[in-house]
């Protein structure tokens, strides 16, 4: 689901809500607003909407409860841009797919990115939902890396391998961050772990 398409609930001509599923127009609208500002609040959010701040706690009981759901539509959009990729024959030339993508996401998406870091997968079932199948795919695709390796703990270590490259790199501790010094970066991280 890109940018373009989250407001889709929401009037494109006053921002106001005019019928339909509130929860998910208070979620586009949330992506909405962290393309820009990761710090409204559920106010702020029902005035874009264009809603009164009751009807907002009808469907988040407080702000965390919509962070998290904002996060879980994060992981669900990141989860279809993995599986947008065409497979490659090499398992690792996968990955590092995945791994690039990955960052892309991060640096298109930094407000989101940065929310997504702090997701509470056991608040609801939703949450649980997309973080098991967010994981299950992740751990299919890494099982033909190490078939004898437990793809659990496989999977642990790459994300956890991807995501401080992400982070270091969004922090200017890795120098210039451009796509080619993530593609290596992360290619080189690979050759070590599978040699």
């Amino acid at each position: 689901m890109s940018t373009s398409n989250v407001g889709k609930a929401v009037s494109q001509d006053s921002n106001s809500y005019h019928h339909g599923d509130l929860r998910r127009a208070l979620i586009d609208a949330s992506l909405e607003l962290f393309a820009t500002d990761s710090s409204f609040s559920l106010r702020a959010l029902a005035k874009h909407v264009g809603v009164s701040p009751t009807a907002v706690y009808r469907h988040f009981a407080d702000k965390t409860a919509l962070e998290n759901a904002v996060s879980a539509r994060g992981y669900s959009m990141l989860l279809d841009e993995f599986r947008a990729l065409s497979e490659r024959d090499s398992a690792r030339e996968q990955a590092l797919e995945f791994g690039l993508c990955y960052v892309n996401f991060a640096q298109a998406h930094p407000h989101l990115f940065d929310l997504m870091g702090r997701y509470d997968c056991t608040l609801d079932e939703e949450s649980a939902s997309i973080s098991r199948e967010f994981f299950d795919y992740l751990a299919e695709h890494n099982m033909r890396l190490a078939p004898e390796v437990d793809p659990q703990v496989l999977t642990w270590t790459l994300w956890s391998l991807v995501h401080g490259v992400t982070v270091l790199g969004r922090g200017g501790v890795l120098g210039k961050a451009e796509s080619e010094n993530y593609r290596d970066m992360l290619s080189h991280s690979l050759a070590l772990i599978f040699r």
